[in-house]
């Protein structure tokens, strides 16, 4: 399968961690996963900007040194998705998140959480990785950090705001943050146009059977 190039439009969530559950499309029918394989996961991490370029580099070559390494760390962030992805669907239609996927959030935050410390910066003290304790060659990292923003965001999020795109063969996540809160599309040009188009061919397709049965 050719890899996919990460552009502006794959996030449109509103948040990293929704833009991070929408490396999967197409949940409706056919499945398509954008992170196949640590490279791709790397290129996603670089295009959302959520690391540096130096760490990226270093995982890069880490993961190249250390490919049975990089699938476990690949697996434990595609299960964490998927965990994150159960938990937002219930949430966006008012229903309770299953026990298990809870589970698997706590998991990888208890994870991301043991590798902090309490620390002083500017005067503030708060959890965080000391200065001397980040490492850029940690496959784990970029996921723990998911896991950490994740049960951030899930505490604050605005849930009467949350969304699931209404388009078929979609499924994606994302905050609505238009004026009048009716927002159903993940991207009005993809899945808003198809489902216009669509409206339009079913009207075309009846209407004159309608008016042929009129006449009749």
């Amino acid at each position: 399968m050719e890899a996919h190039t990460f552009e502006v439009r794959d996030f449109i969530g509103g948040h990293a961690v929704l833009d991070f559950v929408n490396t999967v499309t197409g949940r409706d029918e056919t499945p398509r996963d954008w992170l196949p394989d640590y490279p791709a996961y790397l290129a996603w991490l670089a295009a959302s900007a959520r690391l540096p370029a130096s760490d990226l580099k270093r995982l890069a070559t880490r993961a190249a040194q250390a490919p049975a390494a990089a699938e476990r760390a690949l697996r434990d962030a595609r299960r964490l998705r998927e965990a994150l992805f159960g938990i937002l669907d219930a949430l966006a239609h008012r229903a309770s998140p299953d026990a298990a996927d809870l589970a698997t959030l706590e998991h990888a935050w208890r994870r991301a959480v043991s590798g902090q410390r309490l620390i002083a910066t500017d005067g503030r003290v708060q959890f965080g990785d000391a200065p001397d304790a980040h490492d850029g060659a940690n496959l784990q990292m970029p996921t723990d950090q998911i896991a950490l923003d994740a049960v951030k965001l899930l505490e604050a999020i605005p849930v009467d705001r949350l969304r699931m795109c209404a388009g078929p063969n979609c499924a994606w996540v994302f905050i609505d943050s238009s004026k009048t809160g009716r927002r159903k599309w993940c991207d009005m040009a993809t899945c808003g146009n198809v489902a216009k188009a669509r409206r339009h061919y079913r009207a075309t397709r009846h209407g004159p059977a309608r008016d042929r049965d009129r006449a009749d």
